[in-house]
């Protein structure tokens, strides 16, 4: 399902590659999730921290803040548990099992954030990874093994190809056995690299599933989701669309600068962040799904 469509984009091919690793389990004798959270300040644009992950970490929330009061231009954006794949992202190095990798990177001079992220840790399912380098969107086949399986996010890496930009769009979600994938600067002609990790689920695994969306949020947007009359698990993040709407300054416009970003789902609500200094005004959208498992409390980072 489309999360958004409020911005006409051109699509271009993309150089991708899609790789994969199993974690098989035999889906009657799965126990209790347990989940997996970090909170701190960075002392620059990227973060290594521990990460105790011992399946499969499904993305439940991330909150990335400059730490600062002032706006920035944004170069690399990247939420990045380690992973049994070989290989890693663009700028993260080397991320092992066990640490996740975060970045809210400017330019070089490489400010300091906050970032609170957490993942639901499941002992089933095949995590898959992807990278391709496109210039505004691009729409990337994926291996799904079933018509039905569903399409839950692990990390993600969108990294500018050279220095920052103020940016326009930011949009990650599956379509029809595709990933499309947005990540647009101000002049809609740069490069960027995109790197994510995700896994397909059986549905009966995920059988609450939706997508919420508003226009001309400001700081903050949240949202009641309906669970269904029985209790469910957790919440998770199956895709995500942040449109800034531009701003028209002494007749030049021209698109945003970021201070914090994120998506929280606590109970049974959606919540997003997106602001700079003055509260501009943005668009989003987010495909979530719930959960039917058990979750044990988080480990704190």
């Amino acid at each position: 399902m489309r999360i958004l469509d409020l911005l006409r984009t051109r699509r271009i091919a993309a150089r991708s590659f899609l790789c994969c690793a199993a974690i098989a389990f035999q889906w009657a004798s799965i126990p209790a999730a347990s989940a997996v959270e970090v909170t701190g300040l960075s002392e620059d644009g990227d973060a290594l921290r521990a990460y105790p992950v011992n399946g499969v970490p499904l993305l439940d929330s991330f909150l990335l803040q400059f730490s600062d009061n002032d706006d920035h231009n944004v170069q690399a954006l990247t939420v990045w548990p380690g992973s049994p794949i070989p290989g890693s992202c663009l700028d993260c190095g080397q991320v092992t099992p066990g640490s996740i990798f975060l970045s809210l990177r400017d330019d070089d001079s490489r400010e300091p954030f906050f970032f609170q992220v957490s993942h639901v840790d499941v002992p089933v399912g095949v995590r898959q990874r992807i990278s391709a380098v496109c210039v505004v969107t691009c729409r990337l086949p994926l291996n799904k093994p079933a018509r039905d399986s569903v399409f839950v996010l692990v990390g993600f890496s969108f990294n500018f190809m050279g220095v920052d930009h103020e940016i326009q769009r930011i949009g990650l979600w599956e379509e029809n056995g595709e990933m499309v994938v947005h990540y647009r600067d101000e002049t809609g002609d740069d490069q960027f690299r995109i790197d994510a990790e995700f896994v397909f689920l059986p549905p009966a695994m995920v059988p609450k599933r939706g997508n919420v969306s508003g226009i001309k949020a400001s700081e903050a947007a949240a949202v009641t989701v309906n669970l269904g009359p029985v209790a469910s698990g957790p919440t998770v993040i199956r895709g995500f669309d942040f449109v800034f709407r531009p701003e028209l300054d002494f007749g030049v416009v021209h698109n945003e600068e970021i201070r914090k970003i994120g998506i929280r789902t606590p109970g049974n609500m959606i919540e997003v962040i997106c602001a700079d200094n003055e509260n501009d005004l943005f668009d989003w959208g987010v495909d979530w799904g719930a959960l039917k498992i058990p979750v044990l409390d988080p480990p704190r980072g």
